[in-house]
């Protein structure tokens, strides 16, 4: 990164400020911004500034710096203490969006099923919905034999009515 002046590092570290109002962040953050514009390479060396002399300006610093891949770098932010509007860091943000993930890893490693731990418990619910089934046949089958002794009770008695009644009709009584 090129020098930049006093005023301009003086305005960002303000801007971090955490004991400062927001607006008077806000102001040292455009400060801070107006200031780099005026500290950059192509304002102080014009044409001869190393934007201009070929090859991406990335390709050329940021490869072995620390500001480069980001799969390169040791931290998850430059700036680890700065914090958002709910008071956190971003490594705690990070930390917290992965909690879930990690958890349910964990748990699943804790976790040990093998397939004659899953045959069994499949083995034993069979049993229990034939047990079910059958006290359900069970039941049905009392049922139905309850159900043909009324019907024979019925036709019985239906029986010795028509018996009856052909008897008046016929003057057999």
């Amino acid at each position: 990164m090129p020098n930049i002046s006093k005023k301009t590092a003086y305005d960002v570290k303000e801007a971090s400020n955490q004991s400062l109002s927001k607006s008077a962040r806000k102001h040292y953050a455009e400060n801070a911004q107006a200031g780099s514009k005026d500290d950059s390479p192509m304002n102080k060396y014009g044409s001869h500034s190393p934007m201009n002399m070929g090859g991406s300006w990335m390709s050329k610093h940021c490869g072995q710096s620390n500001l480069g891949s980001p799969l390169n770098q040791g931290t998850i932010s430059l700036y680890p203490d700065r914090l958002n509007k709910k008071g956190q860091t971003q490594t705690e943000v990070f930390n917290n969006a992965e909690k879930p993930y990690k958890d349910y890893v964990k748990k699943y490693n804790e976790t040990t099923f093998t397939s004659q731990d899953r045959v069994n418990k499949a083995t034993q619910k069979v049993k229990k919905l034939e047990n079910r089934r059958n006290r359900v046949a069970d039941s049905l089958g009392r049922a139905n034999e309850t159900m043909n002794l009324r019907f024979d009770a019925i036709n019985k008695q239906r029986t010795k009515l028509n018996k009856q009644q052909s008897d008046i009709l016929s003057g057999n009584y």
